[in-house]
Formats: structure tokens, sequence, C-alpha cells
């Protein structure tokens, strides 16, 4: 009896968004995460015990050439991350003691190269989850069914005097973080 317990607990899932058809596309999304979750232990992170959960975001794709826009988010159990603040200032201390930062631009400068590795192991620390998601740029909404977001859509008034872009930007970054902290955190 006890390895059946042991089992059951080993499969608990972390996604939490049951099936939700008025979500439209969203529950398409939410299926495809549910599925991940349920085949894969440990795909998705338990967030439910944080009492904040840290979400950062970055966008790319905005250049001309680009045919898809990227947004990037991360969720993070920033309490339960102190293995990682220690890492990291371990890390900075012994192998990046001359106060070096890390971005992408900077990763041509050798020593940084180096200390990567290790960096990104101690990243994997923290309790979150980073998530891309990639739109085709030809797709003008996620939000209508055809052509783009309108300042005169009565769903929009109270944004009526923001670029038609921006608000559809907003929209969808307001829409993904909804959704993942929905699916992973618990009530409250």
């Amino acid at each position: 009896m006890l390895g059946h317990i042991q089992t059951a607990d080993m499969l608990q899932n972390n996604w939490h968004l049951g099936d939700r058809p008025e979500l439209g596309a969203m529950n398409s999304a939410n299926i495809l995460v549910r599925s991940i979750d349920a085949t894969n232990a440990g795909a998705l992170p338990d967030l439910r015990a944080a009492s904040t959960i840290a979400i950062g975001s970055d966008y790319g794709g905005q250049h001309a050439t680009s045919k898809y826009e990227a947004l990037a988010f991360a969720l993070a159990d920033l309490n339960r991350s102190q293995a990682w603040f220690e890492a990291r200032r371990e890390l900075r201390a012994s192998m990046l003691s001359d106060g070096r930062r890390f971005s992408y631009k900077t990763l041509r400068d050798q020593r940084r190269a180096a200390v990567l590795p290790q960096f990104l192991r101690a990243i994997d620390l923290i309790p979150g989850l980073v998530v891309v998601i990639l739109v085709e740029k030809k797709v003008d909404s996620l939000f209508k069914a055809s052509g783009r977001i309108d300042s005169s859509d009565t769903e929009i008034q109270r944004l009526s005097g923001w670029a038609p872009h921006v608000v559809e930007k907003l929209l969808r970054v307001c829409h993904f973080v909804a959704f993942f902290l929905a699916g992973l955190s618990r009530e409250h």
C-alpha cells in the first residue's frame, strides 16, 4: 500500500486549470499544457505553495524581417529560491569578482562564456517556469476572428486612445500571464 501512495504522490499534476471551452483558442493551449503535465512528471513546477510568484517578461521579433513575435515569460517562487541566491552569490564571488554582469550581448567575453554553464545549472535551482510563445506576424489579432483590433471595438473602449498594436500586445501579455498563473497557482 505504501508504494501505491508514493506513486500517487509522484503523479500529482502541477497544472490546475480544468477544461475551459469558454476560453476558445486558449483552451487548446490549456489542453496542450495539461497533456504535457500529465505525461512528463516534473515538466511544470509546483507553485501552489508560493505566497508570491515573481513574473518577468521579454519580447522579441519586432524587427521587419522576423516572421514571429516572441513573448517570453518567467514565473518563479522566489521565497523557495534561496539556493539560487546563494549559488549566484558564490559564482559571482569566485568567477566574476570584477563585477561583470551577464547579458546575451556580452557572451563573446571568454570569462562570461566559461562561467555560463555553471550559471545555467544554478538557475535550475529556482522553482519556476520559463515559457516562450511564438505568434506568426501575419496573425493580426489573437482576440478577433479576423482583422486587427480597432479602437471602435466595444471591448476596448477604455483604451481607445492607445495605438491598436499596443492594445494587441497588452492583451497578449495580460492573457498569457493570467493563463499561466491560473494554471500553476492556487486561489488567493
